[in-house]
């Protein structure tokens, strides 16, 4: 089994007619030739990691033309929300579906072979200090304890030999890979690889893949990478 990740599809948000619309539309720029890199890339069995930011799509219903056409891509897909998600809010209400082949985390993790996979969304921490407003506290604590949550979750599937990867939504390290509290959740947990997205031009300054404290970290924007996913695993 091969992993490889991506973010940042940001999959066009109109309410389209019918089904097909839905297709047509993704088809169109960018996302046509992330299609043909994916398909080339990735074979049944592999699973590909979706860091952030599918669809921009208001509403749960808006989406679904467009988690029905990932779902029809090959592999597993694993995907957590990001910022632009909107329709996120509604994962946890009755009668959500998502397609057979698509996992989203909220939270938690999941098991594939030779791997635990856990992820949130986490939130922006300023460089080199914390904003100091009470509100502002609030939602680290809050982003922080989300990721605890994950982090024990995959603890407890974890078996002897398997990587730990942490996906998550907002870059867990600053412009010169000066580690947030996120990354240092990661390195108490033993995490193996971290995948995060949010990041676009001309904010990124650190490399795509790189190691710190023995954790890979792999920024996987789409159209930061010229639409190829990235190999994790």
């Amino acid at each position: 089994m091969k992993i490889y990740a991506v973010s940042g599809l940001h999959l066009p948000g109109e309410k389209a007619k019918k089904p097909a619309d839905n297709y047509a539309v993704c088809l169109k720029g960018y996302a046509k030739e992330l299609v043909k890199n994916w398909e080339a890339a990735v074979e049944e069995g592999d699973a590909v990691l979706i860091s952030d930011d599918t669809s921009l799509a208001m509403h749960y219903e808006d989406a679904q033309g467009y988690l029905d056409f990932i779902g029809k891509l090959k592999g597993a897909k694993i995907i957590i929300c990001g910022d632009k998600d909107y329709w996120r809010k509604i994962m946890s209400k009755a009668g959500f579906s998502l397609p057979e082949s698509v996992f989203a985390l909220q939270n938690d993790s999941i098991r594939f072979e030779g791997a635990v996979i856990c992820g949130t969304r986490g939130c922006t921490v300023k460089e080199r200090q914390f904003e100091t407003s009470e509100e502002s506290l609030n939602l680290y604590r809050r982003e922080i304890g989300n990721l605890v949550a994950a982090l024990k979750s995959a603890a407890a599937k974890r078996r002897e030999g398997d990587v730990l990867i942490a996906m998550i939504h907002y870059s867990p390290v600053d412009s010169v890979i000066t580690d947030n509290i996120f990354a240092s959740q990661f390195a108490k947990y033993n995490v193996t690889k971290a995948v995060y997205g949010h990041l676009r031009e001309p904010h990124i300054q650190a490399p795509f893949h790189y190691v710190k404290k023995n954790i890979e970290y792999y920024q996987a924007g789409c159209g930061n990478a010229d639409n190829i996913l990235i190999r994790v695993m």
